[in-house]
């Protein structure tokens, strides 16, 4: 019984260290398994979140938020402007890939 709660416990460290802190969550998880939930969780709250990185270490032009790359969007904007068969209604949605975790919450 122990264990389970242990376990538990664990996880609820790595959940918390992955969503709160945008740490490692299987890293803590571990961590947690290996010395102490507790301890972890103290450790956690010490190292605090984890700092963004510099402003100049960010590729802006490689950034999107629609799952293409640059390119791919590139052309096609060039593909919309050159042939009307080609507009965005006309074209098949790309349903995007559930999260890892959903099969959690589905069960």
């Amino acid at each position: 019984m122990i264990f389970f709660i242990w376990i538990a416990l664990a996880f609820a460290v790595g959940m918390i260290a992955g969503r709160r802190f945008d740490r490692n969550a299987i890293g803590w998880f571990v961590l947690a398994i290996l010395i102490s939930p507790l301890l972890a969780i103290i450790f956690l709250f010490a190292a605090g979140r984890k700092p963004p990185p510099p402003p100049e270490a960010i590729d802006w032009t490689r950034i999107n938020w629609s799952g293409e790359t640059h390119a791919a969007k590139r052309r096609q904007s060039i593909l919309d402007q050159t042939n009307p068969r080609h507009t965005p209604a006309a074209l098949p949605k790309k349903t995007p890939k559930p999260h890892w975790t959903t099969w959690l919450w589905n069960v």
